[in-house]
């Protein structure tokens, strides 16, 4: 099944697939922001606590990974929604070292631009 990058809710059920808990922190999320656009930024702003809070699997990892990707490669507001509400923050949550390897280069060179070691 294609994603719709750029569709919060097809975002919101394929990242619920891949990390079940979110479905429950994107229901608190929207109970606690009102109104909320319906573009994908907000999606990756729900997702990045709860990562700092659950471990994931391998499969969950590589499955992130996949996501991250596509949204790369779809581009336009996708690339750019994983780019400014994800990728630039992604290195604050220790999953990421276990999510890095999956991640093609595109998406690497994007969670490295603005990183400074």
């Amino acid at each position: 099944m294609a994603i719709d990058f750029a569709s919060q809710a097809d975002l919101v059920r394929q990242l619920s697939s891949i990390i079940p808990e979110f479905a429950s922190e994107w229901a608190e999320w929207r109970d606690g922001e009102s109104p909320l656009s319906s573009n994908p930024h907000v999606v990756y702003m729900a997702l990045m606590p709860l990562l700092g809070r659950v471990e994931l699997s391998d499969k969950q990892c590589k499955a992130l990974a996949e996501l991250i990707n596509g949204a790369v490669a779809a581009g336009g507001m996708a690339e750019n929604a994983v780019f400014t509400c994800f990728l630039e923050h992604f290195r604050n949550v220790p999953v990421h070292k276990r999510v890095k390897p999956y991640l093609r280069n595109d998406a690497k060179l994007r969670l490295s631009a603005n990183f400074t070691p």
